[in-house]
């Protein structure tokens, strides 16, 4: 099974009950995606890519307000998907890389 379908079903197989999740609910979820992406990603290492991706996604989240979860901005090689949980956002390095030049 694909990588990115493996953690898709992570996520339906959580929400399958059609209810809101609680915000203490969608922090273990998140973790456990952490740790699922984790096991099968390769997080890029370029500072510069990565603080241009954190300086983005914190001027969008001064835009937002309070928020009851703590953000963090990751760079991803090798997995198809952009994934926003419980406070984390994953980018898919390609689609990243394009800014590295700003």
């Amino acid at each position: 099974m694909a990588r990115s379908s493996y953690l898709l079903l992570l996520w339906g197989n959580f929400v399958s009950g059609a209810r809101a999740l609680t915000t203490e609910e969608e922090k273990k979820m998140g973790k456990r995606v952490l740790a699922e992406i984790e096991k099968e990603a390769d997080f890029m290492r370029d500072l510069t890519v990565q603080a241009f991706i954190e300086r983005l996604g914190y001027a969008i989240l001064d835009q937002v307000g309070p928020t009851p979860f703590e953000f963090k901005f990751y760079v991803v090689n090798g997995l198809d998907l952009m994934l926003c949980d419980s406070g984390r956002v994953y980018f898919r390095h390609q689609g990243a890389a394009c800014f590295s030049g700003e």
